[in-house]
């Protein structure tokens, strides 16, 4: 991932998979960061101190606030990382098997492909309402299993996280197919087979199309949210430094011009 992905990617995964309890903590500890640091600590020092007296002091204590605030609902969210991932695995597979108009496409692909090889006698095409598709044999299934794979390829990268800026890596359809034979299992004395648009070949090659991207996601994420977590970790702890010593700095230097401060 080079830079810009990585941001991109950081800032809307937060965004967006950020939990209550996360947004939660990540407006404490900005309210924390903005009056403990900027009014409180500042009192500590010197019983005159105003936030207020300057527009940069405001806005410095105002950046690292946010900043702060910011680093902590990405440290909050990394750490649910693996449990996210899960959850957005099971919702991605529903959404793309449970679609009548991907399984719509998929049976319309997969007829025109086999069709063309393989007798269709007495079955009506779909584009004149038919909704059955006969599989003579496994090479037919395995045409089917790759148009499930290949039009799962094209739904899935344009949902999330895979818009988010993240390189998506599909599995190739004539693998998927080769992996949706051997777990459908049909035996050869099986066919030929009749199916509907929601059958067993598309939803399984959707599937393991769907969970190899998801893997090769991991694979290429999973590094930066370490380095997103020991990132944010340091950035609070440099603001918090920041301010700790900036702030007693300031309110000291005045009182030295103003001593009845």
């Amino acid at each position: 991932m080079n830079l810009l992905e990585k941001l991109q990617f950081g800032f809307t995964y937060s965004t967006s998979a950020g939990t209550t309890a996360a947004w939660i903590w990540a407006i404490l500890i900005t309210l924390v960061f903005f009056f403990g640091f900027g009014m409180v600590w500042g009192k500590l020092w010197n019983k005159s101190w105003s936030l207020t007296d300057s527009g940069m002091r405001v806005t410095l204590v105002a950046v690292a606030s946010i900043l702060a605030g910011y680093a902590t609902l990405n440290l909050a969210n990394v750490q649910k990382f693996d449990q996210w991932l899960e959850n957005e695995r099971a919702q991605l597979v529903r959404s793309v098997t449970s679609s009548g108009k991907f399984n719509r496409d998929v049976f319309v692909d997969a007829w025109e492909i086999i069709s063309a090889n393989s007798d269709q006698k007495g079955l009506t095409h779909p584009d004149e309402g038919g909704e059955e598709l006969r599989l003579n044999e496994k090479t037919d299934a395995s045409h089917l299993a790759s148009a499930s794979a290949s039009e799962a390829s094209a739904v899935l990268r344009k949902k999330a996280p895979f818009i988010w800026g993240v390189p998506f890596s599909p599995m190739l359809p004539e693998v998927a197919a080769a992996s949706t034979i051997e777990a459908v299992g049909l035996p050869d004395s099986e066919y030929p087979a009749i199916v509907l648009a929601n059958n067993d070949w598309t939803r399984t090659a959707a599937t393991i199309q769907a969970n190899h991207s998801l893997e090769a996601f991991r694979k290429i994420v999973g590094p930066e949210i370490e380095s997103l977590r020991m990132g944010c970790t340091g950035l609070i702890g440099l603001l918090a430094a920041l301010l700790i010593f900036f702030i007693p700095s300031i309110a000291l230097g005045e009182i030295q011009v103003n001593p009845k401060a």
